[in-house]
């Protein structure tokens, strides 16, 4: 028969980290609070047939489910409790922090579940001066306790023997519970008790009754109201003696040498959430992020990209010139196929290096505090910390970002947030600035990168205090984000570049299966003029041509012309998924290059041709990173540059590709969070902000060098000012007619 057994503890106790060495499995991890949103289920990587829940981290079970705790991940783990589905609990549990953590595994054992107590992250023990003797924490608690690393993968192989001994055991077997509460408690726990239940069931009838309109007969016996002298609510008399008891516990047990850990931690904290120097650190520390992916990514992606264009491209160009193939068949295969897989592939080195950053700070212990100033910022706009976990998870895509929202209570803080989403750069858009400043800024990409992400940020926010001020979804009331903060830790690289390379592959093969079809369908209908003939070489009389020329006139104040047409199609296409702006702008440009471009005869020529140009790239590395250097990167957009675009236009199109209307599945996302009502208001007010902020952009850099160009920036920005006055007034107004007529 299968076994079920689950990992249970406290958020950020490394909860995951144990699943994956138990399941060989490789579920995000990461040292702050949210990774696991819901329970994730494998099979165990032994002989046996046993699965693992991997639950979401909480703090306690709850004898009283109150609506204003009804969150689905804690619902999640109740229903999992109270219903009995787990044969075996690991409570993982931080050894450097037991006296907070015992909590929930007293509870546990109220409730007769089986339970292991794994001490994880026995490896930072030395530094905090500390030692366990577990088997006296064994003896208090009457469970077998064992002490692992499931960050380098110390004691998982004696965890496995002891899970297996477990298992052949009977299941929750009544056991003695390590907690003696005063007498008069354990008299009523006995007199609420009926057979078969435990004595958590037994808290929650009595905790039931504290919040009942007609207290139970029980509640105004004499020994109960001695007690209720001294604790005044049977809740506290419960979390009080369980706190003493575990108090108690840990003075035997632990034994501590020093503090220059937690002095050392506390020191870095002053820094780094610093009211004053907090903000700028968590934005030195995201450009570096930015820096050092652009820097790195660039390098690894001249190296890959030539390979890339040999395999997918121009070997097939080979092969269909030597067997002389129809056209339709090199442009299927080397224009549509092999420039998708280009596309696609070419994504990852510079997301592979942004991830294994970003995986960097999450695991040491810096996006907690990074979480806490970044809710100093939300305190502004008064909405909870719920919202800002959501917002944090869209900068990798909106879409999870969005579904996030569920874990808020409030339904106008929630819309709030997912009005906010879509201007948090993703990580398509990220690739598709990669890709422009690569090419037209490669002296300033970490520069254009960084702007690009605070802008996105900035207005994010500012739609959250425009909605604030307008009350447009009713009064908020603001709420304080509440993070248990770890300790630092030295990250593992090996998880890092696993969880890098899981990431930057799920995202490249996610993009692979929307790029492929549209590059084949918009490599055909390129190559198809108005009237039906078949076009050799792209060029202006295509159906697409045609189409993008002539909503290029709606573009103009962002600086795209007529011949720019490819450009005004990339963004109609990015409507499907973001990712599909590049691969439409290389069935316009790239596809031209080729075409127009003499294929060598033989693959030894076009393999000496790629190792000449991987070299070249490789031999320029200092320039990715010193911008001071003269950077000789080769453009894939060669027609784009013989139009003489500018570099203010290239800044004008990659804003409205920041800011404007999302794809369609963070579309979906939002109506099915908030409603199909406000899913509309976002497509509208994003598409609005993107054309004003990209076109005034473009405007600046026209005009900002003389008077009247300041005259014009002075009155946007006061017009803009009693444009928003007037707004509240009128909403104020509509208000008080719609009380007066209520």
């Amino acid at each position: 028969m299968t076994k079920t057994i689950g990992i249970i503890g406290n958020p950020n106790v490394g909860k995951t980290y144990l699943f994956n060495r138990l399941t060989s499995c490789e579920g995000c991890v990461g040292n702050w609070a949210g990774v696991t949103s819901t329970a994730c289920k494998a099979k165990i990587s032994d002989k046996s047939a046993s699965t693992i829940l991997d639950l979401p981290g909480c703090h306690r079970l709850r004898e009283f489910r109150d609506q204003q705790g009804n969150h689905t991940s804690q619902r999640e783990v109740d229903d999992i409790i109270s219903e009995n589905r787990v044969d075996l609990w690991l409570n993982v549990l931080d050894a450097g922090k037991l006296e907070q953590q015992l909590y929930l595994t007293v509870q546990l054992l109220e409730a007769n579940q089986n339970v292991i107590l794994v001490l994880n992250r026995i490896d930072l023990l030395p530094n905090l001066k500390k030692e366990i003797d577990i088997k006296a924490l064994g003896d208090f608690l009457d469970v077998p306790v064992i002490k692992v690393s499931a960050k380098l993968g110390l004691g998982v192989n004696s965890l496995q023997s002891m899970i297996s001994e477990c298992l052949k055991k009977e299941s929750h077997t009544q056991r003695s519970y390590p907690v003696r509460y005063p007498t008069e408690i354990e008299i009523l726990l006995k007199k609420v008790s009926t057979p078969g239940q435990t004595r958590f069931d037994a808290w929650k009838k009595i905790i039931a009754g504290d919040y009942q309109d007609n207290p139970p007969a029980w509640h105004f016996d004499k020994n109960v109201a001695k007690v209720m002298s001294v604790y005044q609510t049977m809740t506290d008399a419960m979390a009080l003696t369980r706190h003493e008891a575990i108090g108690r516990w840990a003075n035997q047990v632990v034994k501590e040498y020093s503090k220059s850990r937690k002095d050392t931690d506390k020191a870095v904290d002053k820094w780094a959430l610093h009211n004053l120097y907090g903000m700028p650190i968590f934005f030195m520390m995201m450009f570096l992020v930015f820096w050092l992916s652009m820097g790195f990514g660039q390098l690894l992606q001249g190296i890959l990209e030539p390979v890339l264009t040999l395999l997918f491209v121009n070997i097939p160009k080979v092969f269909v010139q030597k067997y002389a193939l129809p056209f339709y068949v090199d442009v299927f295969l080397s224009q549509g196929i092999g420039l998708s897989f280009v596309t696609a592939l070419s994504f990852f080195p510079i997301l592979f290096v942004m991830f294994f950053a970003l995986n960097l700070l999450e695991e040491s212990g810096y996006m907690t505090r990074a979480a806490i100033v970044m809710d100093r910022l939300m305190r502004y706009l008064d909405l909870p910390g719920e919202s800002m976990v959501a917002l944090v998870l869209g900068l990798g895509c909106n879409v999870p970002g969005i579904l996030a929202t569920r874990h808020i209570p409030s339904k106008g803080d929630k819309i709030i947030t997912a009005l906010m989403m879509p201007f948090m750069s993703c990580g398509a858009r990220l690739s598709i600035f990669a890709v422009f400043s690569s090419v037209f800024f490669p002296e300033k990409a970490a520069q254009v990168l960084f702007f690009l992400y605070v802008l996105g940020v900035g207005v994010a926010f500012g739609t959250g205090l425009l909605i604030k001020y307008t009350g447009l979804v009713g009064e908020k009331k603001a709420q304080t984000y509440l993070l248990e903060l770890p300790q630092y830790q030295w990250p593992s690289m090996t998880m890092a570049l696993k969880q890098a390379v899981r990431r930057s592959q799920r995202f490249v093969w996610r993009a692979l299966g929307v790029i492929m079809p549209v590059c084949v369908v918009l490599a055909i209908l390129n190559h198809i003029s108005i009237d039906g003939q078949i076009l050799q070489h792209p060029g202006d009389q295509s159906i697409l041509a045609s189409i993008g020329k002539i909503l290029s006139i709606l573009f103009y104040p962002i600086g795209l012309k007529a011949h720019h047409w490819p450009m005004v199609v990339s963004l109609i296409m990015g409507l499907l998924a973001k990712e599909v702006v590049i691969s439409t702008l290389s069935i316009f440009y790239v596809q031209m290059e080729v075409s127009s471009t003499a294929v060598a005869q033989s693959i030894s020529e076009l393999w000496s041709e790629c190792w000449v140009e991987v070299l070249g790239n490789l031999g320029q590395g200092y320039a990715y990173f010193l911008p001071f250097f003269d950077v000789d990167v080769p453009t894939w957009m060669p027609y784009l540059n013989a139009n003489h675009i500018s570099a203010s236009a290239v800044m004008g199109y990659l804003i409205f590709t920041l800011l404007y209307f999302p794809c369609i599945s963070t579309l979906y996302a939002q109506a099915k969070q908030v409603g199909w009502r406000w899913a509309g208001v976002s497509v509208l007010w994003s598409t609005v902000v993107a054309y004003v902020c990209a076109s005034g952009y473009l405007l600046c850099c026209h005009v900002s060098s003389g008077v009247w160009g300041m005259s014009v920036i002075l009155a946007v920005v006061v017009l803009g000012y009693y444009a928003k006055e007037w707004l509240i007034i009128r909403i104020k107004n509509m208000k008080k007619k719609k009380a007066l007529t209520t």
